[in-house]
Protein backbone atom coordinates (compact mmCIF):
# COMPACT_ATOMS: atom_id res chain seq x y z
CA UNK A 1 0.00 0.00 0.00
CA UNK A 2 2.97 2.35 0.48
CA UNK A 3 4.25 1.63 -2.37
CA UNK A 4 0.70 2.42 -4.39
CA UNK A 5 0.07 5.94 -2.28
CA UNK A 6 3.82 7.15 -3.38
CA UNK A 7 3.02 7.37 -6.99
CA UNK A 8 0.19 9.66 -6.15
CA UNK A 9 0.20 13.61 -4.95
CA UNK A 10 -3.36 13.34 -4.40
CA UNK A 11 -5.38 10.15 -3.53
CA UNK A 12 -8.57 9.94 -1.65
CA UNK A 13 -12.21 8.46 -1.57
CA UNK A 14 -15.52 8.62 -0.66
CA UNK A 15 -18.60 5.97 -0.41
CA UNK A 16 -21.66 6.72 -2.57
CA UNK A 17 -23.82 3.93 -1.47
CA UNK A 18 -24.04 1.36 1.09
CA UNK A 19 -25.69 -2.01 0.43
CA UNK A 20 -27.05 -4.27 2.95
CA UNK A 21 -26.36 -8.05 2.28
CA UNK A 22 -26.74 -9.66 5.84
CA UNK A 23 -23.01 -10.44 6.76
CA UNK A 24 -21.53 -8.60 4.09
CA UNK A 25 -22.29 -4.89 3.33
CA UNK A 26 -20.89 -3.37 -0.20
CA UNK A 27 -19.89 -0.41 -0.58
CA UNK A 28 -19.46 1.64 -3.96
CA UNK A 29 -16.87 3.70 -3.57
CA UNK A 30 -16.00 6.99 -5.50
CA UNK A 31 -11.95 7.94 -5.81
CA UNK A 32 -9.66 10.61 -7.20
CA UNK A 33 -6.20 10.30 -7.48
CA UNK A 34 -3.79 12.80 -9.07
CA UNK A 35 -0.37 10.92 -10.41
CA UNK A 36 2.94 12.09 -8.81
CA UNK A 37 4.12 15.43 -10.90
CA UNK A 38 0.56 15.72 -12.85
CA UNK A 39 -1.54 18.57 -12.96
CA UNK A 40 -4.36 16.46 -14.14
CA UNK A 41 -6.21 14.09 -11.78
CA UNK A 42 -8.92 11.51 -12.67
CA UNK A 43 -11.76 9.57 -10.77
CA UNK A 44 -12.22 5.79 -10.44
CA UNK A 45 -15.39 4.14 -9.16
CA UNK A 46 -14.72 0.74 -7.49
CA UNK A 47 -16.37 -1.42 -5.08
CA UNK A 48 -15.38 -2.89 -1.75
CA UNK A 49 -17.16 -5.95 -0.06
CA UNK A 50 -16.81 -5.93 4.02
CA UNK A 51 -17.46 -8.90 5.97
CA UNK A 52 -18.81 -8.40 9.33
CA UNK A 53 -18.63 -10.31 12.76
CA UNK A 54 -20.18 -9.41 15.98
CA UNK A 55 -21.32 -6.07 14.39
CA UNK A 56 -17.15 -5.34 13.21
CA UNK A 57 -15.39 -5.66 9.78
CA UNK A 58 -13.05 -8.56 9.82
CA UNK A 59 -12.38 -8.81 5.72
CA UNK A 60 -12.34 -6.12 2.94
CA UNK A 61 -12.44 -7.38 -0.62
CA UNK A 62 -12.24 -4.88 -3.68
CA UNK A 63 -13.64 -5.17 -7.12
CA UNK A 64 -12.82 -2.69 -9.66
CA UNK A 65 -16.19 -3.67 -11.53
CA UNK A 66 -19.33 -2.56 -8.77
CA UNK A 67 -21.31 -5.21 -10.85
CA UNK A 68 -18.81 -8.13 -9.65
CA UNK A 69 -19.20 -6.86 -5.84
CA UNK A 70 -23.40 -7.30 -6.66
CA UNK A 71 -22.55 -10.72 -7.52
CA UNK A 72 -20.29 -11.97 -5.19
CA UNK A 73 -23.07 -11.29 -1.95
CA UNK A 74 -26.07 -12.54 -4.60
CA UNK A 75 -26.90 -8.99 -5.71
CA UNK A 76 -28.99 -7.89 -7.85
CA UNK A 77 -32.16 -8.67 -7.67
CA UNK A 78 -32.31 -8.73 -11.34
CA UNK A 79 -30.25 -10.79 -13.77
CA UNK A 80 -26.70 -10.33 -13.99
CA UNK A 81 -26.61 -9.74 -17.77
CA UNK A 82 -29.51 -7.46 -17.47
CA UNK A 83 -27.98 -5.09 -14.21
CA UNK A 84 -24.81 -4.64 -16.15
CA UNK A 85 -26.32 -3.05 -19.48
CA UNK A 86 -28.09 -0.93 -16.80
CA UNK A 87 -25.22 0.19 -15.04
CA UNK A 88 -23.94 0.93 -18.93
CA UNK A 89 -26.48 2.98 -19.45
CA UNK A 90 -26.33 4.63 -16.42
CA UNK A 91 -22.72 5.05 -17.60
CA UNK A 92 -23.88 6.25 -21.09
CA UNK A 93 -26.88 8.78 -20.43
CA UNK A 94 -24.57 10.53 -17.29
CA UNK A 95 -21.71 11.59 -20.37
CA UNK A 96 -24.24 12.58 -23.10
CA UNK A 97 -27.36 13.56 -21.04
CA UNK A 98 -30.46 15.00 -22.13
CA UNK A 99 -30.07 19.24 -22.85
CA UNK A 100 -33.65 20.04 -21.13
CA UNK A 101 -32.50 22.75 -18.21
CA UNK A 102 -30.37 25.75 -17.64
CA UNK A 103 -27.92 24.36 -15.43
CA UNK A 104 -24.06 23.07 -15.32
CA UNK A 105 -23.91 20.24 -18.06
CA UNK A 106 -27.43 21.23 -19.63
CA UNK A 107 -29.30 18.98 -16.65
CA UNK A 108 -30.05 18.65 -13.00
CA UNK A 109 -29.61 15.56 -11.96
CA UNK A 110 -29.13 13.38 -8.58
CA UNK A 111 -26.38 10.61 -7.34
CA UNK A 112 -25.61 8.48 -9.33
CA UNK A 113 -26.03 6.21 -6.53
CA UNK A 114 -30.14 6.70 -7.15
CA UNK A 115 -29.88 5.78 -10.45
CA UNK A 116 -28.07 2.60 -9.76
CA UNK A 117 -30.62 1.87 -6.74
CA UNK A 118 -33.55 2.23 -9.59
CA UNK A 119 -31.64 -0.67 -11.71
CA UNK A 120 -31.55 -3.04 -9.38
CA UNK A 121 -35.00 -2.02 -8.12
CA UNK A 122 -36.85 -2.47 -11.11
CA UNK A 123 -38.33 -5.82 -12.32
CA UNK A 124 -36.76 -6.94 -15.35
CA UNK A 125 -40.37 -6.91 -17.22
CA UNK A 126 -43.42 -5.08 -16.70
CA UNK A 127 -42.21 -2.30 -14.50
CA UNK A 128 -44.72 0.43 -14.16
CA UNK A 129 -42.89 3.94 -13.01
CA UNK A 130 -43.74 7.70 -12.45
CA UNK A 131 -41.68 11.11 -11.96
CA UNK A 132 -42.22 14.68 -11.57
CA UNK A 133 -39.33 16.33 -13.15
CA UNK A 134 -37.28 15.27 -16.26
CA UNK A 135 -33.71 14.19 -16.80
CA UNK A 136 -31.44 11.93 -17.43
CA UNK A 137 -33.92 9.48 -14.45
CA UNK A 138 -36.55 10.05 -17.45
CA UNK A 139 -34.42 8.43 -19.95
CA UNK A 140 -33.18 5.40 -18.00
CA UNK A 141 -37.03 4.98 -16.17
CA UNK A 142 -38.11 4.94 -20.32
CA UNK A 143 -35.43 2.29 -20.87
CA UNK A 144 -36.14 0.16 -18.26
CA UNK A 145 -40.53 0.16 -17.71
CA UNK A 146 -43.03 -1.11 -19.96
CA UNK A 147 -44.81 1.94 -18.44
CA UNK A 148 -43.43 5.21 -17.39
CA UNK A 149 -45.00 8.51 -17.21
CA UNK A 150 -43.31 11.75 -16.73
CA UNK A 151 -45.18 14.86 -15.18
CA UNK A 152 -43.46 17.97 -16.31
CA UNK A 153 -44.66 21.63 -16.07
CA UNK A 154 -42.69 22.75 -18.69
CA UNK A 155 -43.48 22.17 -22.51
CA UNK A 156 -40.15 23.34 -23.15
CA UNK A 157 -38.39 20.55 -21.23
CA UNK A 158 -40.65 17.75 -22.99
CA UNK A 159 -39.87 19.30 -26.24
CA UNK A 160 -36.00 18.46 -25.69
CA UNK A 161 -36.17 15.21 -24.07
CA UNK A 162 -38.88 14.20 -26.81
CA UNK A 163 -36.23 15.31 -29.08
CA UNK A 164 -33.24 13.16 -27.09
CA UNK A 165 -35.45 10.02 -26.83
CA UNK A 166 -36.19 9.67 -30.45
CA UNK A 167 -32.44 10.73 -31.58
CA UNK A 168 -31.46 7.54 -29.22
CA UNK A 169 -33.76 5.15 -30.12
CA UNK A 170 -36.37 5.67 -27.09
CA UNK A 171 -39.18 7.64 -29.29
CA UNK A 172 -42.53 6.86 -27.91
CA UNK A 173 -40.66 4.87 -24.35
CA UNK A 174 -41.97 7.92 -21.98
CA UNK A 175 -46.09 9.22 -21.68
CA UNK A 176 -45.71 13.04 -20.58
CA UNK A 177 -47.96 14.77 -19.18
CA UNK A 178 -47.58 18.41 -19.27
CA UNK A 179 -48.98 21.09 -16.62
CA UNK A 180 -47.99 21.19 -12.78
CA UNK A 181 -47.96 18.22 -10.86
CA UNK A 182 -51.07 19.08 -8.67
CA UNK A 183 -53.10 19.43 -11.36
CA UNK A 184 -52.34 16.52 -13.40
CA UNK A 185 -51.82 14.08 -10.66
CA UNK A 186 -54.73 14.12 -9.39
CA UNK A 187 -56.19 12.96 -12.57
CA UNK A 188 -54.00 10.28 -13.34
CA UNK A 189 -55.57 6.50 -13.17
CA UNK A 190 -54.10 3.40 -14.44
CA UNK A 191 -52.81 0.26 -12.80
CA UNK A 192 -50.57 0.04 -9.62
CA UNK A 193 -46.90 1.64 -9.77
CA UNK A 194 -43.77 -0.28 -9.00
CA UNK A 195 -41.89 2.90 -8.43
CA UNK A 196 -42.28 6.71 -8.30
CA UNK A 197 -39.48 9.44 -7.93
CA UNK A 198 -40.39 12.45 -6.48
CA UNK A 199 -38.06 15.32 -8.90
CA UNK A 200 -40.33 18.07 -10.11
CA UNK A 201 -41.57 21.10 -7.81
CA UNK A 202 -39.53 21.80 -4.82
CA UNK A 203 -41.17 24.32 -2.97
CA UNK A 204 -43.36 23.20 -0.20
CA UNK A 205 -45.91 21.91 -0.17
CA UNK A 206 -45.07 20.44 -3.79
CA UNK A 207 -43.41 17.30 -2.89
CA UNK A 208 -45.71 16.22 -0.21
CA UNK A 209 -48.47 17.16 -2.70
CA UNK A 210 -46.82 14.70 -5.20
CA UNK A 211 -45.95 12.03 -2.55
CA UNK A 212 -49.50 12.09 -1.32
CA UNK A 213 -51.01 11.82 -5.13
CA UNK A 214 -47.92 9.46 -6.97
CA UNK A 215 -47.16 7.46 -3.92
CA UNK A 216 -50.79 6.49 -3.20
CA UNK A 217 -50.74 4.61 -6.46
CA UNK A 218 -47.82 2.47 -5.59
CA UNK A 219 -48.65 -1.53 -5.29
CA UNK A 220 -47.64 -3.02 -1.84
CA UNK A 221 -43.81 -3.15 -1.96
CA UNK A 222 -43.25 -0.77 -4.33
CA UNK A 223 -40.79 2.22 -3.50
CA UNK A 224 -40.83 5.99 -3.69
CA UNK A 225 -37.92 8.16 -4.03
CA UNK A 226 -37.41 11.16 -2.81
CA UNK A 227 -34.45 13.42 -4.31
CA UNK A 228 -32.78 16.61 -3.41
CA UNK A 229 -33.29 16.19 0.56
CA UNK A 230 -30.50 19.05 1.06
CA UNK A 231 -33.33 21.22 0.24
CA UNK A 232 -35.53 22.18 3.76
CA UNK A 233 -38.62 22.67 1.36
CA UNK A 234 -38.55 19.39 0.43
CA UNK A 235 -37.43 17.49 4.10
CA UNK A 236 -40.41 19.13 5.68
CA UNK A 237 -42.92 17.29 7.34
CA UNK A 238 -42.37 14.37 4.91
CA UNK A 239 -39.12 12.65 5.89
CA UNK A 240 -40.23 12.92 9.50
CA UNK A 241 -44.33 11.52 8.91
CA UNK A 242 -42.48 8.39 6.87
CA UNK A 243 -40.11 7.58 8.87
CA UNK A 244 -42.53 7.70 12.28
CA UNK A 245 -45.44 5.38 10.26
CA UNK A 246 -44.08 1.47 10.08
CA UNK A 247 -46.24 1.48 7.18
CA UNK A 248 -43.58 2.80 5.07
CA UNK A 249 -39.51 1.21 5.37
CA UNK A 250 -36.91 3.51 4.63
CA UNK A 251 -34.48 0.88 2.72
CA UNK A 252 -31.52 3.31 1.13
CA UNK A 253 -31.12 6.92 1.25
CA UNK A 254 -28.06 9.66 1.40
CA UNK A 255 -27.92 13.22 2.52
CA UNK A 256 -29.49 13.72 -1.62
CA UNK A 257 -31.93 11.33 -1.80
CA UNK A 258 -34.30 8.35 0.30
CA UNK A 259 -36.49 5.38 -0.71
CA UNK A 260 -39.07 4.23 1.15
CA UNK A 261 -40.76 0.91 0.30
CA UNK A 262 -44.49 0.77 0.92
CA UNK A 263 -46.18 -2.15 3.33
CA UNK A 264 -49.57 -1.35 2.34
CA UNK A 265 -51.45 -0.27 -0.94
CA UNK A 266 -54.26 2.00 -1.55
CA UNK A 267 -55.08 5.71 -1.66
CA UNK A 268 -53.18 7.76 0.88
CA UNK A 269 -56.48 9.74 2.35
CA UNK A 270 -57.01 9.19 5.92
CA UNK A 271 -57.88 10.88 9.43
CA UNK A 272 -55.68 11.98 12.59
CA UNK A 273 -56.94 9.23 14.49
CA UNK A 274 -55.41 6.67 11.87
CA UNK A 275 -51.75 8.30 12.43
CA UNK A 276 -51.62 7.81 15.98
CA UNK A 277 -47.80 7.00 15.92
CA UNK A 278 -47.27 10.43 15.37
CA UNK A 279 -48.19 11.10 19.10
CA UNK A 280 -45.95 8.54 20.15
CA UNK A 281 -43.78 11.05 21.64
Amino acid sequence: MADLLELFDELSGEPERFIDAGDRIVVFVLAHARPRGSAAGFDIRFAQVWTMRDGKPVVCEMFPKREDALEAVGLPKVGDTTMRTRLHDIDAVIADPPQVHFAPGGVFSTDRSCYEFIAGELREEGARTLETGCGISTVLLGRWSSEHTCVVPQPGEVRACRAYLEEHGQGGSVDFEVGPSDEVLPRLTGPALDLVLIDGGHGFPTPILDWYYAAGRLRQGGVVIIDDLQLRQVRLGLMDFLDADGRWERVESTGKWAAYRRLTAGNLREEWRDQAFLDAD
